[in-house]
């Protein structure tokens, strides 16, 4: 989110595992989110890399949906349906030489899963996770769409992953995530996922908006245990500049 918040997201318990290879086609994963959805198509031109996103037309009629009970408690907010800033910069941060061909790579917080579809495209090879059943949904739609023509199998994989829950996945060399850090009680699960998730040697690339929160989850990351390195980058976007911060994160070696 660009805007800062206090709200904490809801990371449901249970695990849901959808394969992009599943039988099911674009026409069908779109149906049946517009059932449930005002969808539209959004085309995008990243690092002269053409993309079509489908994403909820019109994120804020979301809101109106959620009882108050489940507003008070942060629950379903719709974080996950908007395209941030940060995901654009950490997309083209990827094409534009972060991923390389045959990188393994973990995508936390994918959203509409703009991220792991550059990813992909500059041949890594991609698994997108995020809380959000609808989310997941789609990150697969947009897969499917995006990556066309090309060869899935065991190439991208699209996975509900709940960051309260101990990891016991495999490690990943690279870990990415755009627009992830906005409350404070997502800095320890946060923390202790890219510990038990980033390989020897791995770093974690996070682009986030320049604001306090994120701030705060920096100063509070050497303390367990990470380098940090810190670029602004500048970008225009609906005609006006704003500052993605882009972060890495390294594990400290012992000396």
């Amino acid at each position: 989110m660009e805007s800062s918040s206090n709200s904490a997201p809801h990371t449901p318990s249970k695990v849901v595992r959808l394969s992009v290879n599943a039988p099911a086609t674009r026409g069908e994963l779109h149906d049946r989110l517009a059932t449930r959805y005002d969808l539209a198509r959004q085309p995008l031109e990243i690092a002269g890399t053409r993309f079509t996103v489908t994403v909820v037309r019109d994120t804020n009629l979301l809101l109106d949906r959620i009882s108050p009970e489940e507003y008070a408690r942060q629950e379903g907010l719709p974080f996950w349906a908007e395209l941030w800033s940060s995901s654009l910069e950490l997309a083209r941060w990827s094409l534009e030489g972060g991923v390389r061909r045959g990188l393994r790579v973990l995508e936390l917080g994918c959203g509409v899963g703009l991220v792991g579809i550059a990813a992909a495209r500059a041949g890594g090879l991609v698994t997108m996770t995020d809380y959000e059943p609808d989310a997941l949904e789609f990150a697969r739609l947009n897969v499917v769409e995006n990556l066309r023509g090309e060869n899935l199998h065991g190439r991208v994989r699209v996975e509900a992953l709940d960051w309260r829950v101990p990891y016991r996945g495999e490690r990943y060399p690279l870990v990415m995530g755009s627009d992830i850090i906005y409350d404070r009680i997502l800095f320890e699960p946060l923390l202790r996922l890219l510990d038990e998730c980033l390989a020897p040697g791995g770093r974690a690339i996070l682009a986030e908006p320049d604001r306090s929160i994120g701030h705060a989850f920096l100063a509070l990351a050497p303390h367990a245990g990470f380098i940090v390195q810190t670029v602004a980058v500048p970008m225009v976007r609906q005609g006006r500049t704003i500052t993605v911060m882009r972060t890495t994160l390294r594990r400290r070696v012992p000396s």
